[in-house]
């Protein structure tokens, strides 16, 4: 599935006018090697020691792309101070090399005054250093250098990402950057981000807290890097399943007007000590929040709460009544029917048969996970499987697998699980295989040897089926590392590049010098600079994207050539995370499809913040036709996913998206 890490946001628009533009229209040489990873060093070099800086510009872009560390003595004889931040960037997705971290520790020593110039050195060098480099400069910072450190939150973030960290040390660099929230509230807002993507034992909930009062209630509030701050502090909370006990703080997180905030009080304000049924209601008017996502988070979160007997009594009646007879969205509905049953699981078989009309089968058939030892369950989920629609068996299989431990010997579990892995469907292929458990595997050798080769033989060159040829390796791997590797010597056969790379790197095969086919590259190319921006209509209103093609070219270009050909009209967004993203362009609608071929990967040091337009992909070079937009701030998605375009206009429509809307249209201009 065409996905990325989960985790969650507010809407402010990216200024991305202060970073020089890359390709142009005029730069099809350098693209198309790019494109073909041929990285021809005639066509570079005349590009990176060119005198035009637009174009040197885009020479360092395109290396970035090329995994390939022999650059780096090209790139050090640039000037710093003038290509610096995409020298960093180049730096840091080249990757480790002790090379590039001296490089970059020699210059955040050079310019230490300049706050700019040390956040992108810091960033990469979180990106390419070792032990060695993270004691220097975790060092450098507390010994009162921490005001020419910025930065060093994102980095530390790096390091942690590589397993390379200190926790005493993270602790007390995070502690001093979150005071920053006075002064310099992007400084702020990394520590906060850093926090929660770190710290996992509660050290900082206190000083969580203290922040989150203080700026909730301040002349502060409507800075987009407080906002985002605060956001990462109560996802911080929920993450270590805390909230204090002070209901001024609880008033103020649930009713904030910001949409990010509301959002994370519903994932947090579930750990509130709830003492009264007025607390209560307090929270699950959330439930009937005016937007959707908001609505759906409190009914998701709503199961982790924690109440007494006559409080949980209470929850329950008012529970079971706005699911039969509220007004609320469907999706809000599937999901508090889920959460339900997380609370009161016995109440599952009658549920089951009274909501069976009443909720989406997608919901039901979730519910059903959770009661692995129930042939209630098991019987119409397995009933449910041969009529289900391509989406639903989807969710059908998923919660079937969860029965293995008591059903794994059922013929018609069985039946289905063959069945999936024989199929045409990807989806179907990549969970079967991903969730098979080992005493299945090992009573089902022979057969899984079988439908392994013969999958991985039929689809050895359709891209469609990366993600399930990676799978069938995975299952191999389950039976032996001998089988896995001969599964693996068939999959570097294939004529597909993303395929084969994925086979070259599981040997771990050197993989420069294999070349990707030109395929649809002119048909691309010809459309990356024809639009400057598009008109998305959707059943909930329109909003507009402006294209970045100086940046993600083939990315461009592939969108508008989809929209010409209306492939992505009448196209559900499959997948809407509250807060985080809403995900369309699959024409199959179950996450799992794409256009029938892949484009390339086009990192750039643009940033993920509210309204920036990305890809979906499943790998590096694995992108298709499905695209997302963010709804707040993300560095974890920074240099890892294409960024293309940027809402300019609607984002009030584009925070009301919820899963299956549809865009209807899509106007090119």
């Amino acid at each position: 599935m065409k996905t990325f890490v989960i985790f969650l946001f507010s809407f402010t628009l990216l200024q991305i006018s202060e970073i020089i533009p890359q390709y142009s229209r005029r730069d099809k040489d350098l693209v198309e090697t790019t494109f073909t990873k041929k990285f021809n060093k005639n066509i570079i070099h005349k590009y990176l020691f060119s005198s035009n800086e637009k174009k040197v510009n885009a020479a360092l872009l395109s290396i970035a792309q090329s995994e390939d560390t022999s650059w780096i003595n090209d790139i050090f004889k640039l000037n710093f101070l003038k290509y610096h931040k995409e020298i960093c960037f180049a730096l840091g997705e080249l990757g480790s090399c002790d090379q590039s971290t001296k490089y970059l520790l020699t210059n955040i020593e050079d310019h230490n005054k300049d706050e700019n110039i040390s956040h992108e050195v810091l960033e990469a060098v979180g990106r390419t250093g070792n032990k060695n480099s993270y004691e220097i400069i975790t060092r450098n910072y507390i010994d009162q250098k921490r005001k020419s450190y910025d930065g060093i939150s994102i980095a530390l973030y790096n390091y942690f990402i590589r397993g390379i960290l200190n926790k005493g040390i993270n602790e007390k660099i995070l502690k001093d950057e979150l005071s920053y929230f006075n002064s310099n509230a992007k400084r702020f807002y990394e520590a906060a981000f850093a926090l929660y993507r770190i710290d996992d034992n509660g050290t900082f909930r206190n000083q969580s807290s203290a922040i989150l009062l203080k700026n909730l209630d301040s002349s502060i509030r409507g800075n987009e890097y407080i906002e985002a701050g605060n956001f990462y502090l109560l996802s911080y909370l929920k993450k270590i399943k805390y909230f204090p006990e002070d209901y001024n703080l609880f008033q103020k997180t649930i009713s904030a007007p910001e949409f990010s905030i509301r959002i994370a009080a519903a994932q947090s304000l579930c750990f509130y000590n709830y003492r009264s049924q007025n607390d209560l209601n307090d929270y699950l008017k959330l439930l009937d929040d005016k937007n959707p996502n908001i609505s759906r988070e409190a009914a998701i979160s709503i199961h982790d709460i924690s109440v007494d007997n006559d409080l949980k009594n209470y929850l329950r009646k008012i529970l079971f009544k706005k699911i039969l007879t509220g007004s609320l969205p469907e999706n809000t509905k599937g999901e508090l029917f889920i959460s339900y049953l997380k609370l009161f699981p016995e109440a599952f078989d009658n549920m089951l048969k009274d909501f069976d009309n009443k909720i989406s089968k997608d919901f039901l058939y979730r519910s059903c996970a959770r009661y692995d030892s129930s042939e209630a369950a098991f019987n119409y989920l397995v009933n449910s499987f041969p009529k289900a629609n391509e989406s639903d068996k989807i969710t059908v299989l998923t919660s079937l697998l969860e029965f293995q431990k008591r059903f794994g010997e059922n013929p018609e579990l069985k039946k289905i699980i063959f069945n999936s892995l024989k199929s045409n469907s990807p989806a179907l292929i990549s969970i079967a295989a991903d969730g098979l458990d080992s005493n299945f595997v090992t009573q089902n050798e022979s057969m899984l040897r079988t439908i392994i080769f013969k999958t991985c033989s039929k689809f050895l060159n359709n891209c469609d089926y990366v993600e399930s040829l990676m799978s069938l390796s995975g299952l191999a791997g389950k039976i032996n590392p001998v089988f896995e590797k001969r599964i693996l010597n068939i999959i570097v056969n294939s004529s597909d590049y993303s395929i084969k790379m994925f086979g070259f790197n599981e040997l771990k095969l050197p993989t420069r010098g294999i070349i990707k086919s030109k395929n649809n590259f002119d048909d691309l190319w010809n459309k990356s600079f024809k639009y400057s921006k598009a008109e998305i209509a959707t059943n909930k209103g329109k909003f507009t994207i402006k294209f970045l093609p100086q940046y993600a070219p083939i990315t461009a270009g592939n969108f508008c050539y989809l929209a010409e050909k209306k492939i992505l009209f009448n196209n559900k967004f499959h997948r809407v995370v509250p807060g985080f993203v809403i995900q369309g362009g699959d024409p199959e609608e179950t996450g799992w499809g794409g256009p029938g071929y892949e484009i390339n990967s086009e990192f750039s040091p643009l940033e993920y913040s509210a309204g920036m337009v990305g890809m979906a992909s499943a790998g590096k070079d694995t992108e298709g036709s499905q695209w997302f937009v963010t709804t707040g701030f993300y560095p974890h998605l920074n240099g890892r996913y294409t960024i293309f375009a940027e809402v300019i206009e609607g984002t009030n429509v584009v925070k009301i998206i919820d899963q299956n809307d549809k865009v209807l249209t899509i106007t090119l201009f």
